[in-house]
């Protein structure tokens, strides 16, 4: 698994499903709390994104966390989605989906 093409699909999922419901980056960065200038870097592939921006990208898109980062079938893996503010508030926290995150991709790389 390369980095940047992670990053670029990624960032590629982002930019397409802005575009798909029709906000501008200045729209859905204010919907996500960011500056713009954050988000045209991350839509470009520019900077590494971090998963409490994830989530935020997730609930202002309203969909899951699966749908930006997953496997898309490649391989199996599946990543556990994020909509609605209460499941990305507990992120770091025990037994929160960042936690079942953490444990799929240990799991992989064991």
């Amino acid at each position: 698994m390369d980095f940047q093409d992670e990053l670029d699909r990624i960032s590629g999922r982002i930019r397409k499903l802005r575009k798909e419901r029709g906000y501008t980056v200045q729209e859905l960065a204010y919907r996500c709390d960011i500056e713009r200038s954050n988000l045209s870097r991350i839509e470009a592939g520019k900077c590494n994104v971090t998963l409490k921006t994830l989530c935020s990208i997730c609930n202002a898109l309203e969909v899951g966390l699966d749908d930006l980062v997953g496997s898309g079938g490649r391989d199996g893996r599946e990543i556990r989605g994020c909509v609605g503010e209460e499941r990305c508030e507990g992120a770091g926290t025990e037994g929160s989906f960042v936690d079942e995150i953490v444990f799929e991709i240990e799991s992989d790389v064991r």
